[in-house]
C-alpha cells in the first residue's frame, strides 16, 4: 500500500474524530477524504454541515456538488450505507452516481442490516474497494467502539415469538427494568429513572398487545 494512501487514511480518521454527539442514540464517527489525481480535493465528517448528515453527503453534495469527481478515490472510515429513509439517498448510491473509481474503507458497518452490502454494491458497480491497513483500521474500530457494541447483540438476538411472550408473561416490570438496564446501563446512566421506567412500561405493553393481535389474526 502506497504511503500517500496511508496519509489520506489518517486524514479521514482525523476528520472522524471531529464528530459530535447528535442525540441520545449512539451514532458512528465517520470521516471522508476525496482524492483526485493523487491530490486531496475535499474532506468532511458526519454532522459537519448539520446533525445527522452523513459524511459522504456533506462532501459530495455540499462541498463538491459542482465538481466532477469521476475516477476519484474516496477514503471513508465506515462502509457506505445502503439504506436511508426516503427521500434521502444512500451513500453507496451517491458514490455510484458520481462514477468514482475506488473506495477505501476503514471498517465494515457493524449494523447487520448493512454490513458488507455497501461494499458489494460498490463492487457490483465496478468500483474497486480496499480497506485501511490493519493499524489504522484498529484505530477506526476503537473510535467507534460504542457504535460497534450497540449492534453486537443484534447478531445473536432471537426473534420475539409466542414462546418468548409465554415464558416471560409472568415477569413484573421491575424485573424487566433490571434486565434492560444491564444492557443499556452506560447509555441510561444520566437519565431520569422514572422516565426510563415509564418508557419501559409503554414499550412492553405495546409489544405484547401487537404480538397477541398478530397471533389472533393468524
Amino acid at each position: 500500500m502506497a504511503q500517500n494512501d496511508r496519509d489520506f487514511m489518517r486524514i479521514a480518521l482525523d476528520e472522524a474524530k471531529k464528530c459530535k454527539s447528535e442525540d441520545d442514540r449512539v451514532h458512528p464517527k465517520v470521516g471522508v477524504v476525496v482524492v483526485q489525481g493523487g491530490k486531496e480535493i475535499g474532506r468532511g465528517y458526519r454532522g459537519e454541515a448539520a446533525p445527522g448528515d452523513h459524511a459522504e453527503y456533506t462532501v459530495l453534495e455540499t462541498k463538491l456538488a459542482d465538481h466532477l469527481i469521476t475516477g476519484s478515490t474516496i477514503f471513508t472510515t465506515l462502509e457506505p450505507c445502503t439504506t436511508r429513509n426516503h427521500p434521502k439517498v444512500p451513500c453507496a448510491e451517491r458514490l455510484v452516481e458520481r462514477k468514482v473509481a475506488r473506495v477505501v474503507i476503514g471498517m465494515l458497518d457493524p449494523n447487520p442490516d448493512i454490513s458488507g452490502k455497501g461494499q458489494m454494491r460498490l463492487r457490483d458497480a465496478n468500483i474497486r474497494t480496499d480497506f485501511f491497513d490493519m493499524a489504522l483500521m484498529s484505530e477506526v474500530e476503537e473510535l467507534n467502539r460504542d457504535f460497534i457494541r450497540s449492534h453486537a447483540h443484534r447478531k445473536v438476538q432471537k426473534p420475539v415469538d409466542e414462546g418468548f411472550i409465554s415464558a416471560n408473561r409472568g415477569r413484573d416490570i421491575d424485573e424487566w427494568f433490571r434486565s434492560v438496564n444491564v444492557i443499556y446501563w452506560n447509555r441510561n446512566f444520566y437519565r431520569d429513572p422514572m422516565a426510563l421506567y415509564t418508557h419501559l412500561v409503554e414499550v412492553v405493553e405495546s409489544t405484547c398487545e401487537q404480538q397477541e393481535k398478530t397471533w389472533r389474526r393468524a
